[in-house]
């Protein structure tokens, strides 16, 4: 591999992190889910703040599942496995503005799409539910098509009664049945539903982890939200089932080890001890800043022909950030948020820089003021409900707001004024 090709292997800004080699830190949270793992009827809920890695740790659960001991090892949890390892089937599914309800989130499930597997394609019968699926859509799912025969040369060899009924729940645990009945050698079946809070409509879900949920087959749920109850909704039937995992910020020795493990692969490039400190206190417990600092600083240094990567080149990739010039996705949301008013940019800035979670609108406003902004209640719409994008600031209760996403905070405070008096 090439210098480039190795700082896409070793840092992840973008994308979850796959490969367990590269995953760092989160001991407690591997460790809580190898419990959740061997417990029956569980039902695993991974919940946070946006940037801090769940989707990551999704990722490191399923490959645990599927008996693939490599992180557990590294982390000394070996003697937590069970005798032979875990052997469970891994489906993993994304849900986004496609799924608006549970009946979207099933149909993603079964039928699959673009990114996943239909669930039918774990099945012996895979074949044939495929054909039962194409049928089903031509007949726009709601005909009785009755039987199904399959055979060769005229001569009825199976008779096979399709399995996509007009309801796509009976559907769905129907599947699970075959699956359970066919795969003799595996021990249960895991189903990770990531980005779990875009669902709109929840309703429904609770009841339909109590009646599919034994000890062959488990749910796990990953999404943003403040709490379990806020994520699930209708969570309360569920409740002794429920084994949450709440991921938080990294702490200092969990980043650094970030960039100590981008080291091994980038090698003889290395990173200045100081460059690490200051990466670290710049990406406040997010490990995507750190991931986002790390790989910038080292094509930096790879473009000065510079082996040591140091301070100077964190100073060219901070000025390219506070400039706007730096391929960063939240440029374009500092760009929505701002639009051509320095009124509403002085706004913004205030409201990251407060010290608080919960900001209190009274002090931001105050201090606006005194920066010239005139009416600073009247810039919030763009803020709050921005068209065609999610909202920067929600309201949690009468004059206090929280951001989003905590990490476009961060990087609100980084960026640089994008207008200058």
């Amino acid at each position: 591999m090439d210098f480039i090709e190795k700082t896409n292997v070793a840092f992840h800004p973008a994308s979850e992190i796959k490969d367990p080699a590269y995953f760092v830190g989160r001991r407690d949270e591997i460790k809580n889910a190898i419990y959740s793992l061997r417990e029956d009827s569980t039902f695993l809920v991974i919940w946070g703040n946006r940037g801090i890695g769940k989707s990551s740790l999704s990722r490191q659960v399923a490959l645990i599942a599927e008996g693939k001991s490599d992180l557990p090892k590294f982390l000394g949890f070996e003697n937590l496995l069970p005798k032979g390892n875990f052997n469970f089937l891994a489906h993993f599914v994304f849900c986004d503005r496609f799924t608006r309800n549970v009946e979207d989130l099933i149909k993603r499930i079964v039928y699959g799409d673009q990114h996943t597997e239909p669930l039918f394609k774990l099945t012996k019968d895979e074949g044939r539910y495929q054909t039962s699926y194409e049928r089903t859509i031509r007949a726009k799912a709601g005909a009785n098509l009755g039987p199904v025969n399959f055979g060769a040369g005229g001569e009825e060899k199976v008779k096979y009664e399709t399995k996509l009924q007009d309801d796509v729940i009976q559907t769905f645990k129907t599947l699970i049945g075959s699956i359970k009945s066919q795969q003799h050698g595996k021990q249960g079946l895991l189903i990770l539903i990531d980005e779990f809070d875009v669902l709109a409509d929840k309703s429904g879900f609770s009841s339909l982890i109590k009646s599919c949920s034994d000890e062959y087959v488990k749910f796990c749920v990953a999404g943003i939200s403040s709490d379990i109850k806020a994520l699930l909704g209708d969570h309360a039937s569920i409740t002794r089932q429920i084994k949450g995992i709440n991921v938080k910020k990294m702490n200092d020795y969990e980043m650094g080890e970030i960039i100590t493990r981008a080291e091994k692969e980038l090698k003889p490039y290395v990173f200045d001890e100081q460059l690490k400190t200051e990466i670290i206190r710049m990406s406040e417990g997010f490990p995507y800043f750190v991931h986002l600092l790390g790989k910038s600083c080292a094509i930096n240094a790879f473009e000065c022909g510079n082996n040591n990567i140091s301070l100077g080149n964190l100073k060219n990739i901070l000025e390219a950030l506070k400039n706007g010039s730096l391929s960063a996705i939240y440029e374009q949301l500092y760009q929505v948020g701002v639009k051509h008013s320095p009124q509403r940019e002085i706004l913004l800035k205030a409201f990251a820089d407060s010290s608080d979670e919960e900001i209190c609108s009274t002090d931001v406003y105050e201090l606006a003021k005194s920066l010239g902004v005139s009416n600073p209640s009247q810039l919030m719409k763009e803020l709050t409900s921005p068209e065609g994008f999610e909202p920067i600031l929600y309201g949690i209760r009468e004059r206090y707001y929280r951001f989003n996403d905590p990490v476009f905070r961060t990087y609100v405070k980084l960026r640089n004024w994008k207008f200058n008096d």
